[in-house]
């Protein structure tokens, strides 16, 4: 593959050393994450902060997050199919920001970061699926690794 792009889970305090030190993420120049206010550990400054301290650079991407209103809705209701369709209409809109992100991860290895444990229950499934889509329209590839932390 021409490109590759990681996803995983990301929670911060004991484990975020273990994170961006793991041999996995090694080759991994750029993390980039999504809305979430589940934790203060998840904002966006204490996982730039962190970033920056292991020398990897941050990207916070708010248009590829998850809209208030289908995260509400799944965290009620637990509707699989709902949120994927409410999170599909929201990124068919996001031309933009995916561009980006899929430029950025043709000259970069960059890693997507989610409060998600479950890859198939996150947005990110839909964001790496969709980055890979666009580049195959290109005549390029991208290798999708969906990394799984486990307790230290």
């Amino acid at each position: 593959p021409n490109s590759t792009l990681s996803a995983t889970r990301a929670r911060l305090s004991p484990r975020f050393s273990v994170l961006s030190s793991n041999t996995k993420f090694r080759p991994c120049s750029t993390f980039v994450s999504f809305p979430r206010a589940a934790s203060r550990d998840f904002s966006k400054t204490a996982l730039g902060d962190a970033a920056r301290s292991h020398n990897i650079a941050y990207e916070h991407i708010r248009a590829l997050g998850t809209p208030r209103d289908v995260r509400y809705r799944h965290r009620i209701d637990r509707d699989e199919a709902a949120f994927k369709a409410g999170f599909l209409r929201h990124l068919a809109l996001q031309d933009d920001a995916m561009n980006a992100l899929v430029a950025r991860v043709q000259t970069e290895r960059c890693c997507l970061l989610c409060f998600e444990a479950d890859p198939h229950l996150c947005h990110r499934w839909f964001v790496t699926e969709r980055a890979a889509e666009i580049l195959k329209q290109q005549n390029s590839e991208l290798a999708i690794v969906h990394l799984e932390i486990t307790a230290v």
